[in-house]
């Protein structure tokens, strides 16, 4: 499964970095790969967040294990995680749902 993670780094996190460049992309990727989950790409970003990061794992508790283990390093002030749906995914739940909507006889509130 895909997943998109979006993280804002903590302000001491960016004062090592200003302090010590060095690229972060090959440190996260290095403790991704590490774990079994494949990293497509980190970019960073000025604004709400500060890094957008796109990974693939067999697992969500795989890939939860990866991004506590960075969290817990107190570079990460906040982070969200988003289960990506692939096309194929997404159209066979639309199949679904339109199979469930003919055969249902549910009526939304009025």
């Amino acid at each position: 499964m895909k997943i998109l993670t979006l993280a804002k780094y903590s302000p001491e996190a960016i004062k090592g970095m200003v302090e010590n460049p060095m690229s972060r992309a090959k440190a996260v990727s290095a403790v991704f790969e590490g774990a079994g989950v494949r990293v497509h790409s980190i970019d960073f970003c000025l604004g709400d967040w500060d890094v957008v990061l796109i990974a693939e794992a067999e697992s969500m508790d795989k890939y939860t294990a990866v991004i506590l283990t960075v969290v817990s390093s107190g570079a990460i002030d906040d982070w969200k995680t988003y289960p990506l749906i692939s096309d194929e995914e997404f159209t066979k739940g639309m199949q679904k749902a339109n199979e469930l909507v003919s055969a249902s006889a549910y009526k939304k509130p009025n």
